[in-house]
């Protein structure tokens, strides 16, 4: 179970459309809402460079290497090498992943 749930997009941008329009500290309204004081701060500088055209999308997932036709190349071989008994361990998975990437300069 995670640490904290998160707070959907639309009541982040209340909570900074409160501390920019309503002058209200980012402290008390964090502790208002139950929100982290430095996610609020960085938000709301955010907000306050990009103006009105600010997304409050989160970042989720993980940072992508390989192209989806790449990674599905590489996951056919792997299914294969596994079908014929060769199944590779986590650590080889790696490397092999790793020497993929470093033939096509990734």
């Amino acid at each position: 179970m995670p640490k904290s749930v998160r707070k959907p997009d639309d009541e982040i941008k209340e909570v900074v459309e409160e501390v920019i329009v309503k002058k209200r500290s980012v402290r008390s309204v964090a502790r208002d809402r139950g929100i982290s004081k430095s996610l609020l701060y960085k938000t709301v500088l955010k907000a306050k460079e990009e103006g009105e055209n600010v997304k409050y999308k989160r970042n989720i997932g993980n940072r992508k290497i390989f192209r989806p036709e790449q990674e599905r190349l590489l996951a056919s071989y792997l299914k294969t090498a596994s079908k014929m008994c060769h199944g590779l361990a986590k650590i080889e998975t790696r490397e092999l992943g790793f020497q993929y990437a470093f033939v096509h300069n990734i």
